[in-house]
């Protein structure tokens, strides 16, 4: 089971490989004529409209005014739920994908001192969010009895799930006001 977690986290550090060479090209290429940030598209302000009726629409799924049906919530199923190595190695690269966008309150700083910093550091700190990613899944894989220690599902997630839709609820009239 050791080998999945280490094939996740392979599947994580080369979506964020992917991530952070478009990002330094684009950097690299606007050079000296545009800024180009971890957040630089959040300047359009279509994108910051986009963004916002997104967390409305996921605030209202997460309140539970309409539920999303089984098919949509398998983007990149047909990939993720590949059998063997293959399928653990793009679940990594989907939860990449997934969480990118939510990154930013927490690691807004290190990804905009990143940004400013040569090719090898660059990379190194992209590399170092990737693998801090990747670890929780690593070391349950490693040990699983740590698994045990994890809260079980029940109807506390439902109530947890309808609380975290406020903090959308909260983002997209931030982001409406902006």
């Amino acid at each position: 089971i050791a080998e999945h977690g280490i094939i996740f986290t392979l599947g994580v550090m080369a979506s964020f490989a992917v991530l952070s060479g478009l990002i330094f090209a684009a950097r690299t290429a606007t050079e000296g004529a545009r800024e180009v940030n971890w957040g630089y598209q959040l300047e359009n302000p279509w994108v910051v409209f986009g963004v916002m009726l997104l967390f409305f629409v996921f605030a209202l799924n997460m309140f539970g005014v309409f539920e999303v049906g089984a098919s949509a919530t398998s983007l990149g199923g047909s990939l993720q739920s590949k059998q063997g190595f293959l399928g653990t190695f793009f679940s990594g690269a989907l939860a990449t994908v997934v969480s990118t966008p939510c990154s930013a309150p927490f690691l807004g700083s290190a990804i905009g001192l990143a940004i400013k910093l040569p090719a090898i550091q660059f990379f190194s700190a992209f590399g170092s969010m990737a693998l801090g990613l990747s670890l929780p899944y690593l070391i349950l894989s490693i040990f699983p009895q740590l698994i045990d220690k994890l809260p079980r599902p029940g109807p506390w997630m439902e109530s947890f799930k309808q609380a975290m839709s406020f903090l959308l609820f909260g983002s997209a009239g931030y982001l409406l006001w902006v």
